[in-house]
């Protein structure tokens, strides 16, 4: 389980989505939350990415916070929260 701990949104071709790698992950689960609660972007597959986008605009310069639930190859839940930071 990898998850980048920055990113930028900014269209260069380089960090312009949150896209965490899995290995060995059968199902998945994920959010990712802005610094009120609210939900920025919801993960159901494993290739989901996140464009950065809210309705259609960009999330601002700021630190967001994740939380993934998967399952292993042997059914086994796990649990990963954790922080993306976000930079224009």
């Amino acid at each position: 389980f990898y998850v980048p701990n920055a990113v930028t949104f900014n269209g260069d071709g380089i960090n312009d989505y949150f896209h965490p790698r899995f290995t060995g992950v059968q199902e998945i689960k994920g959010w990712v939350f802005d610094r009120w609660g609210n939900v920025c972007y919801t993960y159901s597959n494993l290739d989901d990415k996140w464009d950065g986008k809210i309705k259609g605009e960009v999330v601002k310069q700021d630190v967001y916070v994740y939380k993934f639930i998967f399952k292993d190859l042997k059914g086994k839940k796990h649990e990963k929260v954790g922080h993306v930071t976000v930079l224009k």
